[in-house]
């Protein structure tokens, strides 16, 4: 009683998160491959070009979206935000499109995650880690001085994320 790691075993146990996968689940997970493939690019826009970086908690591994900020057309700004594409690994009706729909969503302890996906995605292919390409959902809004968006676009794409900033970095580059 009283001990943290009894109390975080109740929570696994009370909510039945749990930590491993099916082996069928696992069976697939080794299957996907550990880097983009030149097939992947098919249809998809390439914008390895441009400056993405992720923004997440100091604590974080895995890694689901990113952004880009240029100067756009028109005195505008453009944001781009990047989201992994998962659903590139993950076939619909597959045992690991079954076994997150059923988790539903990644479990964040003190010590620990319990990912929707097996590491292999979750951490892996689908996270969009710095300095290796990376599948994405992208959507391009140019945005003018009052907030306002104008010719939105949004697609497949690859994308090759430059940087991985914490909030408390980030803040303190925003600060100067």
């Amino acid at each position: 009683p009283e001990d943290p790691r009894t109390e975080l075993a109740k929570i696994l146990a009370c909510e039945e998160i749990e930590e491993r996968f099916p082996p069928d689940v696992e069976a697939e997970a080794a299957r996907v491959p550990e880097t983009v493939l030149p097939r992947d690019l098919e249809s998809r826009t390439d914008l390895r070009k441009l400056e993405f970086l992720t923004i997440d908690p100091e604590t974080a591994r895995d890694f689901d979206d990113a952004v880009c900020v240029e100067a756009g057309p028109n005195g505008r700004s453009r944001l781009w935000v990047a989201v992994a594409d998962v659903s590139h690994y993950v076939p619909v009706g597959s045992a690991l499109d079954k076994e997150a729909e059923r988790r539903a969503f990644s479990v964040y302890l003190p010590d620990r995650a319990v990912p929707m996906l097996p590491p292999a995605l979750s951490s892996g292919i689908c996270s969009l880690n710095p300095a290796v390409d990376r599948l994405a959902m992208v959507t391009r809004l140019d945005v003018d001085e009052s907030g306002a968006v104008h010719e939105p676009w949004f697609g497949p794409a690859v994308i090759h994320s430059r940087a991985r900033l914490d909030y408390a970095g980030a803040a303190k580059a925003l600060a100067g």
